[in-house]
Order: structure tokens, then C-alpha cells, then sequence
């Protein structure tokens, strides 16, 4: 099989070495998944992580250096196990705000916001793009194989645009607006803790988080 593949990168050789040891890496995920604890990660996604392993050792095995298989390939999923739940770690964190900040949050821009001579429509459509801008401060630029692979559309190149645009204003921020944004998105501080740490109000520091994102999303 090796043999086919190296010559004429045969599907069916592929797929016939991943059969042959798709049990093999399956179970290094599980072992990979009792000694690692990740937040939001199963079994399901360290198997998935040792498949990708697995086929990424499949195609840069050459079998004339005279090594085992099974022992280029460990390294390989191990690898790929690692770099993918740390990742999906970072991801899950954030994606992970707790309902109460959410509505803090929510409730912090609505009793921000200047809604003097707009109508309705206006001023929920400055609240969606004030949430989508605090999302992708939450969620910058992170394109990882599995996200790719299963087409998330978090990982789609719009988002990673926009994304991307937000992220690079964020240092053009004049203080205290510039604090208020790293502190609270790169620090995870809460906006009681800002609150202490600058000595404002906390009505201050949300009417400020609000300035900010508006400020980022419309420069």
C-alpha cells in the first residue's frame, strides 16, 4: 500500500491505511482525552483531532527512512491533539460568556445608547452592530483545521475580514477608551473590576465600553 501511494498517490491506499489504523488513532485521542481536561471538549473532538493527525502523518510518511509507522504517526496526533483542543480551548473561552454578562452587556449598551430622534429600526440596528463588533473583540482572527473542515462560519473569510478590521482599530483608541477594551476583552476583567481599577462608576465604564465599540465600528 505504502508503495502505491508514494507512486501514484492512490486514493484507495490512503484510504485503506487510514481504515487500517483509524482504530489506533481513535484510541490515542481517548487516552489523550482522560488526561486532558478541556472545557466544552468531548471525546468526540479529541478522536476528531487524532483523524486529522492520522492523515496528516498518512501523507508525510516515507517508509525508506526505515521507521515504524505507528511510531512517526503518535507524534503526529499527539501533535495535532494538542495544538487543536488548546485551541479550541482559547476559542471556547470566549464563545463561553456567561448569560448574566451577556445581559449586562445588552443592558449596558441599550442605557448607553443616545436613542434621541431615532426611530426603532435605527437604534436596533446600532445594538446589532455594536453586539457584532463586542463578538469579534471576543473572537479575533482564528482559522484552525477543524473549523475549516467543517465549514463554520466563523471561519469564513467575511468574518475573518471584519474581524481582522476591528481588532486593528482597537490601538487607535484614545484613553480611557483603549484601557477600557484591552482590560476587558484581553484581561477578562468585568466591568466592576475596570470600574475600581480606573475609579469610575460602573454606569461610566459601560457608557465608555459603549463609546468604544461604537467608535470601532464606525471609524
Amino acid at each position: 500500500m505504502w508503495q502505491q501511494l508514494g507512486s501514484l498517490a492512490c486514493k484507495k491506499a490512503r484510504d485503506a491505511i487510514f481504515a487500517l489504523y483509524q482504530n489506533w488513532a481513535a484510541a490515542q485521542g481517548i487516552q489523550w482525552a482522560k488526561r486532558v481536561h478541556i472545557p466544552g471538549a468531548d471525546y468526540d473532538d479529541f478522536v476528531q483531532y487524532a483523524h486529522l493527525g492520522l492523515l496528516e502523518a498518512i501523507d508525510r510518511f516515507k517508509p525508506e527512512l526505515g521507521f515504524e509507522f505507528s511510531t512517526f504517526a503518535r507524534h503526529r496526533v499527539k501533535g495535532s491533539i494538542l495544538n487543536s483542543v488548546f485551541r479550541f480551548s482559547e476559542k471556547t473561552a470566549n464563545l463561553n460568556r456567561s448569560e448574566q454578562e451577556t445581559q449586562e452587556l445588552v443592558s449596558g449598551l441599550l442605557s448607553a445608547a443616545d436613542t434621541s430622534g431615532k426611530n426603532a429600526i435605527t437604534a436596533l440596528s446600532e445594538l446589532i452592530m455594536d453586539l457584532a463588533v463586542d463578538y469579534a473583540l471576543q473572537n479575533p482572527v482564528v482559522e484552525t483545521e477543524p473549523l475549516m473542515l467543517l465549514g463554520s462560519v466563523y471561519s469564513s473569510p467575511e468574518y475573518n475580514a471584519f474581524a481582522g478590521k476591528i481588532t486593528a482599530k482597537v490601538t487607535l483608541l484614545d484613553e480611557p477608551l483603549l484601557s477600557i477594551i484591552q482590560l476587558h476583552y484581553q484581561q477578562g476583567m468585568t466591568f466592576q473590576q475596570i470600574a475600581d481599577l480606573l475609579e469610575l462608576s460602573k454606569g461610566r465604564i459601560s457608557q465608555l465600553h459603549k463609546e468604544a465599540l461604537t467608535k470601532l465600528c464606525r471609524n
